[in-house]
């Protein structure tokens, strides 16, 4: 099983979340103040339903 590495794409404001070397989900944000607000997140078919 390979390591999951979570990033923080400032620039697009979306947390990306990699397996290997693939893309495996996103969670968009906003920051308000000192808060980060949670907007929506999507995960790529493929990796839908693992554990």
């Amino acid at each position: 099983m390979e390591d999951i590495v979570i990033t923080d794409n400032s620039e697009l404001s979306v947390y990306e979340a990699t397996i290997g070397s693939r893309r495996a989900a996103g969670l968009v944000y906003n920051k308000v103040g000192n808060r980060v607000v949670l907007m929506a997140t999507s995960v790529l078919p493929e990796f839908r339903g693992e554990e």
